[in-house]
């Protein structure tokens, strides 16, 4: 069901992200790989400043890469939706919805140990 505002939707793949492995698990499937996804860049980006401050700036690398996927996401949507002023919300869209998406499932996961 389409959300009418951020927060509901955002509320909406947190749940999403709590229930995948529930889900999996009830349909007799394997969780497959992508979908840690969202929660590992949610560790990374907690983890980020410690990394970069007592190793390398290197770690930064994968952050450039993802927002460098926002930006083409943010662009083809855009252009897409013909809506060229929706290009500075989408990547805050994107980055919302991977990081509730993946609080989502790192919580399952604490609570589930």
């Amino acid at each position: 069901r389409r959300r009418n505002n951020l927060k509901d939707f955002l509320k909406q793949n947190y749940r999403f992200g709590k229930v995948r492995i529930k889900k999996d698990k009830i349909n007799k499937e394997s969780t497959k790989l992508i979908f840690f996804i969202p929660t590992i860049l949610l560790l990374y980006l907690i983890l980020l400043p410690i990394l970069i401050l007592f190793t390398s700036p290197l770690f930064l690398i994968p952050l450039l890469f993802y927002i460098v996927y926002i930006i083409f996401n943010s662009i083809y949507i855009s252009i897409k939706n013909k809506d060229i002023l929706s290009i500075f919300l989408i990547p805050i869209i994107i980055l919302s919805m991977h990081l509730s998406y993946g609080f989502g499932l790192l919580s399952y996961l604490i609570k589930r140990n």
